[in-house]
């Protein structure tokens, strides 16, 4: 749908909305100061380290919280930024930003603002709620600011605390009751346990409770503000999550600068030029860097460091390592289809996926490939489509678990080839078995000019197992496996017939 025009005078008008609106925001303090300020209060023996990722983290949770209180005074005011998520290394002040500071803050601007804090591990929403609450009643605070109110003594606990203009600061850990608890804010703390990010259940046990339980416990659903801020774990963290549904801005930077982003609402942009070039080299050196990869391995450390949960260049498969055809060979000793059905059709249901693939000697060819998200009927008609496309196609491998029981009853009188395969192992396990003859050269996709999905197939073996879908995966390992294991003679004369 095309953007309807805005015309100057709208222009006009919406600035003059705006000018007013920053004449009601008294701000003392930047946020990046107060952050500088505060320091010695909770770390008086210790030296503050800065960087310019600080100011960046500060600016965009300032101008959204200001954007907030603005429209809160005048209605007709355009919040530039309502959900906000910043994925950032670990160590990079992000909590003591966010929820020590941040609130502390915000209160010397709209002591009345009330905003809800949550992290995955309880023992951090209580140490940064204790935190902050300290600031408040300092003696720097008190004198800085020389707030017209106090905390009230009847609601001053160490996981909630109200102050006396209505304002309030409550602490929860992700998986805590909020049932009755709303505030004009919500932010999180890395809502997801690095331990137990891998386990689809828990992982998407947090993004249900966010989506079901915590995403509207806002005061006003139009206006209200979400903050998130976290390193990377899973191409399916509640990162992820958010950013696929949209409406969220996205400040991300990563330990090491790897390509510029498109700018923020605010048109922030990494100040970074050179690829490779450290986010905090006084903090982060090479040397540690090198530990952190040495430690986290190549999938920990391109989601927690990098915020790209999955290696650059794959993780257990290197997209370097692929070999591409424009015209396939005409001299196959075998091919084959391998089928990887799911259980039901809906549209959050995984993948069915069917390739063909050709064996010629040591090389492996992927031929065609049909994926979609399919019912019962619909994975039959497909499995009927591509075996009379490729007659030629002996066996059939059907995974026997979903609907693979089903559909190799519905078909295998009808079809002939039709094998059950019981799959050995988990899908990790099949899947690193045929990484050897990818890495060799041995496995042959068709080239993406002739087959537009081959950008996405190599992605989803890039960012395996820790992307949204591992269907292609799954047919590729199972049709690998099994030419792998059986023996054939491939012999070719010179008028390019068959030989045995």
């Amino acid at each position: 749908m095309a953007k309807k025009s805005v015309s100057v005078r709208q222009q006009w008008e919406q600035a003059a909305v705006n000018a007013a609106a920053l004449q009601t925001v008294k701000v003392t303090l930047s946020l990046s100061d107060f952050v500088r300020e505060s320091w010695e209060v909770l770390e008086p023996s210790t030296e503050l380290l800065w960087n310019w990722h600080i100011d960046a983290m500060c600016w965009h949770i300032q101008e959204t919280l200001l954007d907030w209180f603005k429209h809160k005074t005048n209605p007709h005011y355009v919040q530039r930024i309502q959900n906000l998520l910043i994925n950032v290394p670990p160590g990079s002040l992000k909590s003591r930003v966010v929820s020590v500071c941040t609130p502390a803050w915000f209160w010397t601007i709209c002591p009345s603002w009330r905003a809800i804090f949550l992290s995955a591990n309880p023992r951090v929403a209580l140490r940064d709620s204790v935190y902050c609450r300290d600031v408040v009643e300092s003696d720097w605070y008190q004198k800085r600011f020389s707030p017209d109110w106090k905390l009230r003594d009847d609601n001053n606990s160490k996981t909630s605390f109200w102050n006396t203009k209505g304002g309030v600061r409550s602490a929860f850990g992700f998986n805590s009751r909020i049932t009755g608890d709303r505030g004009d804010c919500l932010l999180w703390d890395d809502p997801h346990d690095a331990q137990e990010v891998n386990s689809e259940l828990i992982r998407q046990g947090v993004i249900d409770r966010w989506d079901s339980a915590i995403r509207n416990r806002v005061n006003d659903l139009k206006s209200s503000v979400r903050i998130g801020i976290m390193q990377r774990l899973h191409e399916q963290d509640l990162s992820g999550h958010v950013l696929k549904q949209g409406r969220w801005q996205h400040l991300c930077i990563p330990q090491e600068f790897e390509t510029q982003l498109s700018p923020t609402a605010l048109g922030w942009v990494d100040p970074r030029k050179e690829l490779g070039e450290l986010m905090f080299p006084e903090r982060f050196s090479k040397e540690v860097l090198q530990e952190e990869k040495t430690a986290l391995g190549s999938y920990g450390y391109a989601g927690q460091h990098q915020q790209r949960p999955a290696p650059a260049d794959g993780g257990h498969f290197k997209r370097s390592w692929w070999k591409y055809y424009k015209v396939a060979p005409d001299d196959f000793e075998l091919i084959i289809q391998s089928w990887d059905c799911t259980f039901k059709e809906t549209k959050k249901s995984d993948f069915v996926v069917g390739q063909v693939w050709g064996k010629r000697g040591g090389q492996f060819y992927l031929l065609d490939q049909v994926r979609d998200r399919m019912d019962f009927p619909t994975t039959i008609a497909a499995i009927r489509a591509l075996s009379a496309k490729y007659p030629n196609s002996t066996a059939k491998l059907v995974e026997d678990k979903a609907n693979g029981p089903a559909v190799i009853s519905s078909l295998e009188r009808e079809i002939p080839g039709i094998i059950a395969i019981e799959p050995e192992g988990g899908k990790l396990v099949r899947a690193v078995a045929i990484a050897p003859f990818v890495e060799a050269g041995n496995v042959f996709l068709p080239d993406p000019s002739i087959a537009s999905w081959v950008g996405d197939y190599v992605a989803e073996f890039s960012t395996f197992p820790n992307g949204s879908n591992d269907d292609q995966v799954d047919g590729t390992s199972q049709a690998i496996n099994w030419l792998a294991s059986k023996v054939t003679y491939w012999a070719v004369s010179h008028d390019n017939t068959w030989g045995s």
